[in-house]
């Protein structure tokens, strides 16, 4: 599941934040995955 995740001051609702911190969690597609470390293991651009 993907999610993003905002925290802070930004979060806690300040009048003038300055930045906004946020975290962002994705899934891995295990195929590209797959074929990228073998790509690169083998010397061909991944």
């Amino acid at each position: 599941m993907d999610e993003v995740y905002v925290f802070g001051p930004y979060a806690r609702g300040a009048l003038e934040p300055n930045d906004v911190d946020v975290v962002i969690e994705h899934g891995t597609d295990r195929r590209w995955l797959d074929e990228s470390l073998d790509a690169s293991i083998n010397g061909r651009d991944s």
